[in-house]
C-alpha cells in the first residue's frame, strides 16, 4: 500500500477529498494519515488515522521556556518530548473480505 502522511489533519482531509474527486479509493488505493487528531478526524469518512499529542502540555512547556528565555535564563533541555499516540483509523486500513 502506498500512503500519504500530512502535517495536519486538515491537509489530510483535503488530500482524501481530492483523492475521491479523482476516483482514488481511501484506503483501497492509498492510505492517508494526518497529524494533530482534531475532532473532525473521527467524524470524517473514512475516519482519519492521525498522530495525537498533548498540545496543551506542548503549549505550557513552550510558554515556560519562552518566559525563562525572556528573563535571560538558558534552558538545560532544548528538546522536550511530550509524547504521542498513533490513532489508527479507517483511512489507512484496507477493507477485509
Amino acid at each position: 500500500m502506498e500512503a500519504v502522511f500530512c502535517t495536519s489533519d486538515l491537509q489530510a482531509i483535503g488530500c482524501a477529498l481530492e483523492a475521491k474527486r479523482r476516483g482514488i479509493g481511501v484506503p483501497e488505493d492509498i492510505g492517508i494519515a494526518g497529524y494533530d487528531d482534531v475532532e473532525l478526524a473521527q467524524e470524517f469518512v473514512p475516519t482519519l488515522t492521525s498522530v495525537r499529542f498533548d498540545r496543551y502540555e506542548m503549549g505550557r512547556m513552550a510558554s515556560r521556556l519562552l518566559l525563562a528565555r525572556i528573563q535571560g535564563e538558558m534552558p538545560e533541555q532544548t528538546v522536550i518530548d511530550v509524547g504521542f499516540e498513533i490513532m489508527a483509523r479507517n483511512s489507512t486500513r484496507r477493507p477485509t473480505g
